[in-house]
């Protein structure tokens, strides 16, 4: 008996019937089922998606769309009733319709089925739990970088204060000259310019770490002035991308007030933001699939699970490490280069499941840290420095037998200096030991009644300093509403008309 569509999925396909039809059929597939589809195969069989498999499925729904489409509206209906579970209880879900996937898949690649061979031929990268390592050619694929300048930019020759879209649009003007007043007085319009356009697609580029190329960058150019043209920007996705325009007063830029480009701010965004573009890409926004794609793109999953290594942390990784090992060694030895990166990187897709949660979230983060770490380094202190010399030599002189001299001389230096401390703070004890013994029971109260005394006082001007940096904290705080108070009642005046101004008179 065949099995009848959930009405919710019916009314979905329905509203997303009002994209364009790709292909007839009850509901007709539009782009968005094209979408849904092809990332339930993938989150199902745990395989990455790049934008040139949503191409393949794409092509492949359309030329049987009518005869299959059943089976696939309630795999795509499946995945939808997994995504509503609890995050916890996402993954059992995914693990219990998995075999019988692979063996629908299975059936059907050997009966020739070009859809399901295809996606048994991506199994292998990382669906099984002991998924193999990339060979040589697929890494150096992976590392090596894009040609960025594989286009030219369409912003060449314009000026950042040129306007590239207004909504709503001017209407031509009547016959009415005040009439015409009336209007634009009342129309609230949202400008879109050419600086605007660079800030959001660099904002993007940073705060998601994805390196796009020219012709990507004109792609989105253009997505994101239509999207202005058609509602002003008013929707979710392209609200995200224009925080980094940064606080803007008119045309006035005020981002030096809030950076929105400032490092500190880039681990919150991702951890807040890639939950919510997949979710808007899977719920059929265009701009969130496009950029969604290009993330995934650009960090393709090496390792299975949660916490999956990416080229882009290999790289990081590789930088961390020749900075270490140059430190160890005292001087600039080493060299970020191609082969060390890939080398680096077979060593922990090699010993990756070897390491601990901890130690994985640490390697995870660098891209985060590791630029703090490196330009705080100068002013580190240096025992803090020797420490993590110690450490890098520890962790590091297996596989790089060539820094193991120095690792062990620093150690040995360290142990003689500890030695030579320890003697001077025995030798230290002895003689305060030596002299309060000569003391007699009323010079020893009196010395305790000392200490207690400078221990007062120390604490005393310790209070004082700190009343003193309130006094001028509350003291600033004072004049700077008092010169905002003094702004707010200029401009009111201003806009009032006369000559008055404001001031403040203390009494």
């Amino acid at each position: 008996m065949r099995k009848s569509l959930p009405a919710a999925l019916l009314l979905s396909t329905l509203l997303a019937g009002q994209e364009a039809i790709l292909a007839p059929g009850q509901p007709p597939l539009t782009e968005k089922l094209v979408w849904e589809y092809t990332m339930a195969m993938g989150n199902i069989l745990d395989v990455r998606i790049d934008p040139a498999d949503i191409d393949f499925f794409r092509e492949s729904l359309k030329a049987n769309w009518a005869a299959k489409q059943s089976l696939r509206l309630q795999l795509i209906e499946g995945k939808r009733q997994i995504d509503n579970l609890p995050s916890g209880e996402r993954a059992a879900g995914l693990a219990r319709i998995r075999p019988a996937v692979l063996a629908t898949l299975e059936r059907g690649a050997q009966a020739g089925d070009r859809e399901a061979a295809y996606l048994l031929a991506k199994l292998p990268k990382t669906a099984t739990a002991a998924a193999p390592s990339p060979d040589d050619a697929k890494l150096d694929a992976l590392l090596k970088p894009r040609n960025q300048n594989d286009a030219r930019l369409d912003t060449d020759g314009i000026l950042e204060n040129t306007n590239q879209s207004t909504h709503p649009p001017r209407t031509k003007p009547s016959s009415d000259a005040f009439a015409n007043l009336l209007n634009e007085m009342n129309t609230q319009r949202s400008y879109l310019t050419e600086g605007d356009l660079r800030k959001m697609i660099r904002y993007f580029e940073w705060s998601l770490e994805v390196p796009l190329v020219n012709s990507e960058r004109n792609d989105l150019r253009r997505r994101l002035i239509a999207l202005h043209d058609r509602n002003g920007g008013q929707d979710a996705v392209f609200l995200f991308l224009r925080q980094g325009i940064g606080v803007k007063i008119g045309e006035i830029d005020m981002s030096y007030l809030d950076d929105p480009f400032h490092d500190d701010k880039r681990r919150a965004l991702q951890k807040e933001r890639i939950p919510q573009l997949r979710r808007q890409a899977e719920e059929g926004h265009d701009l969130a699939r496009w950029l969604f794609a290009r993330y995934q793109a650009a960090h393709p999953a090496l390792t299975p699970g949660p916490q999956a290594l990416t080229p882009h942390v290999a790289r990081i990784y590789a930088e961390h490490v020749v900075f270490a090992l140059n430190e160890v060694v005292g001087q600039p030895v080493f060299a970020p280069s191609h082969d060390l990166t890939k080398a680096l990187l077979k060593r922990l897709l090699a010993g990756w499941t070897k390491l601990s949660d901890t130690r994985r979230q640490q390697i995870l983060d660098l891209p985060f840290d590791w630029a703090n770490t490196k330009s705080g380094w100068p002013t580190r202190p240096e025992h803090e420095k020797t420490e993590m010399r110690l450490a890098w030599g520890r962790e590091f002189s297996a596989a790089f037998p060539q820094i193991q001299p120095m690792h062990d001389a620093r150690v040995a230096e360290l142990a003689k200096a500890k030695a030579k401390l320890e003697a001077e703070r025995q030798k230290q004890s002895a003689a305060e030991a030596a002299r309060l013994a000569k003391l007699t029971p009323e010079q020893r109260a009196q010395e305790f009644i000392n200490n207690q005394m400078m221990a007062a006082q120390l604490a005393m001007m310790g209070f004082q300093q700190r009343m003193q940096m309130q006094q001028q904290t509350i003291d600033m705080m004072r004049s700077a509403q008092l010169q905002s108070h003094v702004t707010n009642m200029n401009i009111a005046e201003n806009i009032g008309g006369g000559n008055a101004t404001w001031r403040i008179v203390y009494r």
